[in-house]
């Protein structure tokens, strides 16, 4: 007979060849090669939920997840685009970088309790959130942060304030001055 120790063993070894070896055949065999993105994003909103289940645990109520989240995608980007590294090597990187920032940030804002502590990590969300506001204002002039921006977010200033003339002149009522 097996103890709990070796059948739970065995399931994870079990998922993990599934996962690993079964779903990949099965991708190629449909031909379905979407369902690789939607593994991905499954995968890292779980780590994502992992985090919120651990610190509800603790009996915390932490909503700053997402701006460690963010500081290691915008890292990964960084050194993938800018600095030509792999993809499996920035990822690692870049997590240790958003693990260092958040031991940095993390240690101080633990000693406040309560709604306090809540209200901290949703300001440091926010403000990590509104961080690349400046690049994102720069891309709507022509350029851009990373040097392969969607052809959509290649457009000039005057073709913006163009675009914006034409929308204000077309749904503004003829008896209303449109603000200048």
């Amino acid at each position: 007979m097996l103890n709990v120790y070796t059948k739970q063993l065995i399931g994870v070894g079990v998922f993990l060849f599934a996962i690993f070896v079964g779903m990949p055949l099965i991708i190629s065999a449909t031909g379905r090669w979407d369902f690789y993105f939607t593994l991905t994003s499954v995968a890292l909103l779980s780590i994502a939920s992992a985090g919120v289940w651990l610190t509800f645990y603790i009996g915390r109520i932490n909503i700053g997840q997402g701006a460690f989240a963010l500081i290691g995608a915008y890292v990964s980007a960084i050194l993938v685009v800018k600095s030509g590294w792999s993809f499996w090597i920035s990822l690692p990187a870049a997590g240790l970088f958003a693990a260092m920032v958040s031991i940095m940030i993390g240690i101080p804002i633990l000693r406040l309790r309560g709604v306090y502590f809540a209200m901290i990590t949703l300001v440091l969300t926010q403000v990590v959130t509104l961080q690349p506001l400046p690049y994102q204002l720069r891309m709507a002039q022509g350029g851009c942060p990373l040097s392969h921006c969607h052809p959509v977010y290649r457009f000039s200033a005057s073709q913006y304030y163009q675009t914006l003339q034409e929308w204000r002149t077309q749904s503004w009522p003829s008896t209303i001055p449109p603000v200048s």
